[in-house]
């Protein structure tokens, strides 16, 4: 259990973002009745089949598969979640190579894997979070905090996005936002990345201050907004609008960024990352799950109302 769990980790976490800490105690504590019993009465369920009397066998075959799962749900209420956030390709990479080196040499070359594991840690700790994600149909956003929260949009957002975005930055909080008249007038609740989103039922507003000083303004509507959002204003009060709603179109002449629902259901969700320019100033840039160039199999893509910029059927 110690070898595989070392050998398979390094991939649960690349992959799932987590590690079981207390595998060990539950592979110990449930493999004398996988061995003793679940296994051999599957054998024997099996054999008495042309028989008929196979249902009492594969009955108690359930209890004792009952059991281990009774003991990897205790075992998981007392274990640490081992939620390690997003790993880098190029870590993955580093350990891999590390891992690799360790098993196939046997002599005292062996100890030079502690180089390419070295590099894994370095790489490990440069990794910046981003400062916000948003899903692929726009409607739901999450600003990430270095303190482990992330301030969503949604009074009621979608678990399973939510679980995959508390898994992939390791944010343990997460921060419902704050209903306001309206938000583009209102003050936040504190500066920085502990102010809460601010929403009106179909525009959501925050300001988030970056580990580079920088402020970035952030918008999210849900429809068309008129008043002081409509028109060039909202390139002008904001660094970053998400346009969740078709048709949209994608242009500030000022640079700054823009997201449409056509954009997101073609390039899939985003990251929003802040660069700093040749000039030195802050810039937003977003990084999309499937990128500019569809692969074939993502050909589906294209023919969503969203993605031909087409209203929602009503």
């Amino acid at each position: 259990s110690i070898v595989a769990g070392a050998a398979s980790g390094l991939y649960a976490a690349y992959h799932f973002q987590r590690v079981a800490v207390l595998g060990l105690v539950t592979n110990l504590a449930a493999m004398p009745i996988v061995s003793f019993l679940t296994m051999p009465l599957a054998i024997l369920a099996t054999l008495a089949i042309p028989f008929g009397i196979d249902g009492p066998i594969y009955a108690a075959m359930a209890a004792s598969a009952g059991w281990i799962l009774s003991i990897a749900q205790w075992v998981a209420e007392r274990s640490p979640d081992g939620m390690v956030g997003a790993m880098s390709a190029g870590t993955m990479l580093a350990a891999t190579v590390a891992l690799a080196w360790l098993c196939l040499f046997r002599t005292w070359l062996r100890w030079a894997a502690i180089l390419p594991a070295c590099v894994a840690i370095v790489l490990a700790r440069q990794g910046e979070l981003p400062i916000a994600v948003i899903s692929e149909d726009g409607r739901q956003m999450a600003m990430i905090g270095d303190d482990g929260t992330l301030r969503v949009n949604r009074a009621r957002p979608n678990g399973f996005i939510l679980e995959q975005w508390q898994m992939a930055y390791a944010a343990r909080t997460v921060t419902r936002p704050v209903s306001v008249d309206d938000p583009f007038t209102e003050a936040p609740d504190g500066t920085g990345r502990e102010s809460a989103m601010r929403c009106n039922g179909t525009v959501c507003m925050a300001n988030v201050r970056h580990a580079s000083g920088a402020s970035v303004d952030i918008a999210i509507l849900t429809e068309p907004a008129d008043g002081p959002l409509s028109g060039g204003e909202l390139c002008r009060r904001f660094d970053l609008i998400v346009l969740a709603y078709a048709p949209s179109t994608a242009h500030c002449n000022d640079g700054t960024l823009v997201l449409t629902a056509q954009t997101l259901a073609l390039q899939g969700s985003a990251e929003i990352a802040v660069r700093t320019d040749a000039s030195g100033e802050p810039k937003l840039t977003a990084r999309h799950a499937i990128g500019a160039s569809l692969r074939p199999w993502h050909d589906h893509r294209r023919w969503s109302r969203a993605a031909r910029n087409l209203a929602e059927r009503n």
